[in-house]
């Protein structure tokens, strides 16, 4: 006991002599600047720490000879072998037969490990992002630099899978951070187009601040082109992003066929995205043009970019202060679904102001709030009207036996101005809005959940005092006298210690004017439509839907449902189902997609088919195997979609392998224009 304690006391006094180096050991000889450390010797320095059954360290250099078998770990450095010797101080040496983790994420085995600074060079050595219990892939090479935030540099390469050669390289790089210039993946597949095509996307840092991706783009059949994507960021709220994207069509190919325009040769897209902030100013700029309305079409027909029915280009200008908000819109539309945008609605510019709610009284609870939106609509051939709509709203909010209360009065005025050559035509309309809302809360508490239910009663009256003639724009202009009631009730249920939940609304309302509206639909009846609205999360389970049944004509006229099934742990299945009856009889949808997910061990199955209900055949398929192994997949994806309108069925196949798992976390984010 007292032998033990003599050496407990020399290891102590060897720490402080050692500055903040911490040893354990059964053992310890001093020998000059020499210590002799044996039997399950452990070392600790700063963030490194080195076990072993034998460690000679040196006190002036701070040098560790590893004698015996050991055990390495820094932050960046998780290693074990045979021999070796490391400067604590510097973080640096040599290893020998050696396997571990460099940079957290590369599993390396090597005959020799040496670390310089912050360079790692690796010699008969073998490397892989699969754990070793799960060594499915890994890379041999004769010799390895590694860098931190730089590059992999790798020599006489030789790609093993399941301990196969399939690939030889006599040099290969790759990056080690992110934000690096390099080749990116380059994806290869078919589509219904072209039954060989492939991207070779390079991606280049230029500075701190911006960065560009060019993309090389071959299609055997179409041709190729290259896609050009820059981002700036000036500052942490202004960022700018332009991408242009050209190809050269070899010539008509059999995707002009029944088209109503001659085959391009000369197709392009040209994007621009950038939000910019001056003072309480936010101003954010879209652009996005395509040569020709088939251009989504035929180049993006394995995405959903090809069911785009219009891009939008906009600069949209929002000004913020206490008092009031403005809002500067022009908007131009690219309509896709014509071969010709000369008859397409416009809004440009459209300018909205708004006056913020501001209590009149100190003491009593009237509110004001104001709102004008003026909105210039023109079409190339066609009409060109000015609308300037302006609403002033007075709100009284008080308390009625138990309910909650809101109750408005709304006049508004409509002024039209049309231009009919030279001549201007001005036609106006006034309208005067009536709202009563009443609601009452009732909550009841039980062990796992509170349930609340919310009754609701609205009373609405809109009077128009005057209208002229002027066209219909949208829904704005399609005002209609009314005298409503409507009547709510709200279901809630939240499950207490988790965020479970159910909401189920029921809505229905009379009419007394014989017509109501949903959406842009107007139904002549005075029992309105009930609406059905049910909300529920529970565990695993999901589910969603919105029905609308009228009963003048006895049917549902709109529905929206959404559930997701976890059948087994192993097997979900989810439903999506859409329908609406639309203006006229053979208009409308109704539409039914079925999903399901099957997992097994690391195989993933996924399948859908989307069914037009409507019109009886089946619109699209889609099904995917993947096998995810972590450190490396394989996917093999079919997509079928059959556009009735053109008679054409789209078809692609593709098959991914990904070992490397690369991915680039480009520094910019796109802000989304509403």
């Amino acid at each position: 006991m007292l032998a033990l304690l003599l050496l407990f006391l020399l290891v102590i006094f060897s720490l402080s002599f050692a500055e903040d180096i911490y040893i354990e050991a059964y053992s310890l000889e001093i020998d000059r600047e020499k210590v002799v450390i044996r039997g399950d010797a452990r070392v600790s320095y700063g963030d490194v720490i080195i076990q072993s059954n034998r460690i000679v360290f040196d006190t002036k250099t701070k040098e560790i000879q590893l004698k015996d078998y050991f055990i390495l770990v820094s932050p960046f450095l998780q290693m074990k072998g045979a021999e070796g010797l490391w400067n604590l101080d510097k973080n640096e040496g040599r290893l020998v037969l050696t396997e571990g983790i460099v940079d957290n994420r590369y599993y390396i085995k090597a005959e020799k490990l040496e670390k310089v600074g912050d360079t790692f060079y690796i010699y008969g050595g073998e490397f892989s992002m699969c754990p070793f219990n799960q060594y499915d892939w890994y890379v041999k090479s004769s010799k390895l630099r590694l860098k931190e935030n730089d590059y992999m540099y790798t020599y006489n390469v030789r790609l093993n899978f399941f301990r196969v050669p399939v690939a030889y390289l006599p040099f290969f790089a790759y990056p080690t951070y992110e934000r690096k210039s390099g080749l990116l993946i380059p994806s290869i597949g078919q589509d219904t187009y072209n039954t060989v095509m492939f991207k070779i996307p390079f991606f280049y840092v230029i500075n701190k601040s911006s960065d560009v991706t060019l993309t090389y783009d071959f299609r055997n059949n179409q041709g190729q082109g290259i896609n050009i994507e820059y981002r700036k960021r000036f500052s942490k709220e202004t960022l700018w992003t332009f991408e242009t994207f050209y190809f050269k069509e070899k010539g008509e190919g059999n995707w002009w066929k029944g088209r109503e325009v001659s085959a391009r040769e000369n197709r392009w897209r040209i994007r621009t995205n950038g939000s910019f902030k001056i003072k309480n100013w936010n101003i954010y700029v879209n652009l996005d043009i395509p040569s020709d309305h088939f251009f989504f079409e035929d180049f993006y027909s394995s995405s959903s970019l090809r069911y785009l029915a219009y891009t939008k280009s906009q600069i949209l200008a929002l000004y913020n202060s206490d008092l009031f908000t403005t809002e500067i819109n022009f908007d131009y539309l690219y309509d896709l679904t014509k071969t010709t945008n000369r008859e397409t609605l416009q809004r440009l510019p459209e300018i909205r102001f708004y006056l913020k709610q501001k209590q009149l009284f100190r003491y009593f609870p009237l509110y004001v709030d104001f709102l004008s939106v003026n909105t210039h609509f023109f079409r190339e051939v066609g009409d060109k009207v000015f609308r300037s709509d302006n609403n002033l709203r007075f709100n009284l909010y008080y308390h009625f036996l138990g309910f909650n209360s809101e109750f408005s009065i709304s006049p508004r005025t409509t002024l039209y101005i049309t231009a009919e050559g030279k001549n201007l035509k001005l036609n106006s309309r006034n309208s005067l809005l009536i709202q009563e809302i009443l609601r009452r809360s009732f909550i009841k508490p039980f062990k796992d959940f509170n349930y609340m239910i919310i009754p609701e009663t609205t009373f609405s009256y809109l009077n128009k005092i005057n209208e002229g003639e002027h066209a219909i724009f949208d829904r704005e202009d399609s005002l209609f006298e009314r005298k409503d009631i409507d009547f709510a009730i709200h279901n809630i249920i939240n499950f207490k210690n988790s965020d479970d939940f159910l909401r189920w609304s029921i809505y229905t309302g009379y009419s007394f004017t014989g017509k109501y509206q949903i959406a842009e639909q107007i139904f002549q009846s005075y029992i309105k439509a009930i609406r059905n609205s049910f909300y529920f999360k529970i565990g695993k389970f999901y589910g969603e839907n919105n029905l609308f049944f009228d009963f003048s004509i006895k049917r549902i006229v709109r529905a929206i449902t959404s559930f997701e099934i976890p059948i087994f742990s192993w097997l979900d299945y989810t439903l999506t189902h859409s329908f609406d009856r639309g203006d006229e009889e053979e208009q409308g949808v109704n539409q039914i997609n079925n999903k399901i997910k099957l997992r097994y061990k690391n195989l993933i199955f996924e399948g859908s088919l989307l069914n037009n209900l409507k019109d009886g055949y089946i619109q699209q398929k889609r099904f995917s195997i993947t096998i995810d192994r972590r450190c490396w997949s394989l996917k093999f994806k079919y997509i079928e979609d059959f556009n009735k309108e053109t008679n054409r069925t789209y078809t692609n196949f593709v098959v991914a392998i990904n070992f490397l798992n690369i991915e680039y976390a480009l520094p910019f984010l796109r802000p989304r224009l509403l």
